[in-house]
Parts: structure tokens; sequence; C-alpha cells
């Protein structure tokens, strides 16, 4: 029971603190204001701090059964196939059975595939025919960040300012992601579900 309660109120306090300091409003491609820790594409240091309560059994209500499920030694890792045709990522902790992260894609890209993009010219509409699952997130500073998981551990950060109503790209940074990072887990028989 007490260990019930703590976690109630640690994501209680997760979802206040990320709210109040981060003042962060997630906006999907179809332009939805919400916060919502069911959506995927959200980036790993935000998802860290919002997905405390969420549980498998939320995503099984929400996006139904997986194709794929992958037990690896500290995490389980599962791919859905949805209506649309892409794939969705999902993995969780296996001591907590809390979700660590929600990716949502139809193949994992590659870092040429953002070779056009041109920092203060391309927009977010671009990146959108790209990465069409991109998830954008407003920060308080009137700035905004979208996260891309890419083949071969790399991850792409992209950070945007707003000028005459549409996101400009301003920056690009690719670093390696976290080795519990989704792509990282992926073994290499599921790939061929991700090409």
């Amino acid at each position: 029971m007490k260990k019930f309660l703590l976690t109630i109120l640690i994501c209680v306090f997760a979802i206040i603190t990320t709210i109040f300091y981060y003042n962060l409003n997630i906006k999907s491609y179809i332009g939805v204001d919400t916060l919502n820790i069911l959506k995927p594409n959200i980036p790993i240091d935000i998802r860290k701090l919002i997905s405390l309560s969420l549980k498998k059994e939320s995503i099984d209500e929400t996006y139904g059964s997986p194709l794929v499920t992958r037990k690896l030694t500290n995490i389980t890792y599962e791919i859905r196939k949805l209506k649309d045709g892409s794939k969705l990522i999902v993995s969780y902790d296996n001591d907590t059975n809390n979700v660590l992260d929600i990716w949502q894609l139809n193949k994992f890209l590659t870092k040429c595939c953002f070779n056009n993009i041109i920092p203060s010219q391309s927009t977010f509409k671009d990146i959108l025919k790209i990465d069409p699952y991109t998830t954008i997130i407003e920060t308080s500073d009137g700035n905004a960040i979208s996260e891309h998981k890419l083949r071969n551990s790399e991850i792409l950060d992209i950070t945007y300012s707003k000028k005459n109503n549409h996101w400009i790209v301003e920056s690009m940074n690719f670093s390696s992601s976290e080795i519990l990072d989704i792509s990282n887990l992926i073994i290499p028989e599921d790939l061929y579900l991700l090409k």
C-alpha cells in the first residue's frame, strides 16, 4: 500500500513539475495542444518525467495487443502494427512495468534522410515530410524541440523558433542514444519489421 501511494505521489509531483517548471505544451502534427502521456515520439527526457504512472495496461487499452514482445534483462519492448501501417514500439521497465518510451515510425531513419534540411530555412512541415510522426514540444521560452530516433543508435534533436506563425528549424544536433533507448534495444531479428 505504501509503495502504491508513493508511486501516485511521485507521479503527481512529476506531472505538476513538468507543467509548472517547463511550461510545456505537446503539439502534434495535427495541431492538438494537450499534455498526453500516451502520445508517441515525445523526447526521452520529457517522457521520463511524465511516464512514472503509465503502465502496460494503458498502452494495451489505447493501442491494442502487440505483434512482438521481447523480454530482455532489464527491459521489455513490444512492437505493434497500427491501422495506418506504421509501427509503435513501447519499452517497459521489467521491475515496475512502467513505460519507458513510446515511439511511432514507419522505419528507422538515417542521418542522410535529413541532408536537405537547412537551419534557418526549413520548416516543421519539411520535417514532417521526412518523419510524419514527429511530436513538437513548445518550451517556455517560446521555442520548440523535437526528437528523432535514427538507425545505428543515433538521435537527432531539432530546435525550432517561430517566425510568421511557422516553426523554423534553428539547429540540428546528432548524438549517440542512451544504452536503454529504443533504437538500441531492438534485436536484429525484429529490425525487419522496421525497414
